[in-house]
């Protein structure tokens, strides 16, 4: 996990190599910026597990090394060596297109279609249109689930294909009704946010 502050913001990046978390936060603390450095992953899942969901944490920050205070535990870890890839240019800048869906809607949808998904690629399909998504995947040996859903969107019709797990899971910690999915073309990065 990528970690920056710059100004007075606080950026957390992180990546599988196919999708990539963004998030970004103003923070009032006068604090030094932060380059750059690499958290590894374990140790921010153990503070996870061993911490309240909500509260105040301390981060320190050393040439190789990362402390976290959490009410009177303290964790510590090595920093990774190595450089980051430009997230900035990954992300696209801006993006002609977007719908607006619930969430739950969405993920409900997600989790019954998905039943009719090809294992290896577990493909779904949007096909957008004005204010309608069709939902649908197709499994060759058994056959297709679809489902139409309501949405915000106009401009030309569209289909874009996802791993639904690359939709589904980031429905479970954005908190807001409607998701926001910005797209340039189907065969382009797409942009999944909160509305």
């Amino acid at each position: 996990v990528f970690l920056e502050k710059s100004e007075d913001k606080l950026n957390l990046v992180a990546s599988d190599g196919r999708r990539l978390s963004f998030i970004s936060k103003t923070i009032k603390a006068d604090i030094d910026d932060i380059d750059g450095i690499i958290i590894p992953p374990k140790i921010l899942n153990i503070v996870r597990k061993n911490t309240p969901g909500e509260g105040n944490l301390s981060i320190a920050v050393t040439e190789k090394n990362i402390y976290i205070r959490v009410d009177n535990r303290l964790y510590s870890s090595n920093l990774i060596d190595g450089k980051f890839p430009n997230y900035k240019k990954i992300i696209p800048e801006q993006n002609e297109h977007y719908f607006l869906v619930k969430k739950q809607v969405l993920a409900e949808s997600l989790k019954r279609v998905s039943v009719l998904v090809e294992n290896k690629t577990r493909s779904v399909f949007f096909n957008i249109s004005e204010n309608l998504i069709s939902v649908s995947s197709e499994e060759s040996e058994i056959g297709m689930a679809r489902e139409e859903l309501e949405c915000e969107y106009s401009g030309p019709e569209y289909t874009l294909t996802f791993n639904y797990l690359y939709i589904l899971e980031p429905l479970h910690v954005i908190n807001d009704e409607y998701i926001r999915i910005d797209f340039n073309d189907p065969k382009k990065a797409v942009i999944l946010r909160p509305k």
